[in-house]
């Protein structure tokens, strides 16, 4: 539902509810206040903007999962540890370039053009080994 039929269905049931009253349904209220609901989410995805990223699949399962340290068991756990930990330092310093903005988060699947086989750099964690890359976004909320 687009902003400005929301504001319509708003204004129409809040007409209908005074030619009404005193008589008027609850269920008209209920309608007013689920638009006004819808109303408020669209006003706020208006005011958030986001930034994609082409992340590695290191950095995707760790955004979709907090941490991945239990995916590979062919690496020593060490290594795993020291992965996790670049990952989580890359994110949060992306996160921090842009906290005096609002407040900010990564999102897994954004995009459904993610790429099968890259040898560009990750965006996040600047991984130069070729793979998979897949589409995360930034949500930055002002």
């Amino acid at each position: 539902m687009r902003k400005s039929e929301c504001i319509e269905s708003i204004k129409t049931l809040e007409a209908k509810s005074e030619s009404q009253a005193p008589y008027f349904d609850d269920r008209l209220l209920n309608k007013i206040e689920q638009f006004k609901t819808v109303l408020l989410e669209i006003e706020k995805e208006e005011e958030s903007e986001s930034q994609k990223y082409s992340v590695c699949q290191d950095c995707y399962f760790h955004i979709g999962a907090g941490n991945h340290s239990e995916v590979d068991e062919c690496f020593e756990p060490e290594k795993w540890e020291k992965r996790n930990d670049e990952i989580a330092d890359a994110i949060t310093r992306e996160i921090e370039n842009v906290e005096d903005t609002g407040k900010a988060h990564f999102i897994c699947g954004q995009d459904s053009e993610d790429e099968s086989f890259s040898r560009f750099t990750c965006d996040l964690c600047r991984s130069d080994l070729a793979g998979s890359r897949h589409s995360v976004a930034m949500i930055i909320v002002g």
